[in-house]
């Protein structure tokens, strides 16, 4: 199996809507800096799936975690296009919730025992859903809320891959 195919089974079997806004709007790409690095964010859980990935002992665990890693990594690309769009800079900051605090390692969960990191590891992907809810709520652009409903159906499948592993 290539990494392509490895990435497809972390990701929804639904196709990605188009990249696109219907214009810029300098606000809502603020507001999707707190998606993109915030302690809850594409940027949290990256580094947290590949320290998660690196330290526990368990191969095919460790092989599942790096797969979700990449698919959030998608998630990451897609996020920083998006605020591109809306006129803003992509900057690993949120700005909505801490006023401008720079991401930070200390948001990664590094955890101690496997089934520490999966607990958190899951709760993180809940945690993802629900900021994406709110965001789409708060964003009146019918482009962006079709992207992150589509990005909340990989959050959903993570959790379904994770609660398998934890079992």
């Amino acid at each position: 199996m290539d990494q392509s195919d490895n990435v497809m089974k972390c990701s929804a079997k639904i196709k990605y809507p188009e990249i696109k806004v219907e214009k810029p709007n300098y606000s809502y790409g603020i507001i999707l800096l707190d998606d993109l690095a915030s302690a809850v964010s594409e940027t949290t859980a990256v580094m947290q799936y590949l320290n998660h990935s690196y330290t526990i002992a368990d191969n095919k665990l460790a092989s599942l975690l790096n797969c979700i890693a990449i698919s959030e990594m998608h998630h990451f690309e897609i996020l920083n296009e998006l605020v591109k769009k809306f006129g803003v800079t992509p900057v690993y900051a949120n700005f909505c919730g801490s006023c401008g605090t720079y991401w930070n390692a200390s948001y990664v969960y590094y955890g101690y025992e496997t089934k520490d990191k999966i607990e958190s590891d899951i709760q993180g992907e809940q945690a993802a859903i629900d900021q994406y809810k709110k965001h789409i709520k708060m964003i009146d652009d019918k482009y962006v809320r079709d992207i992150l409903k589509r990005i909340i159906k990989d959050e959903e499948h993570h959790i379904e891959l994770l609660n398998g592993a934890y079992k």
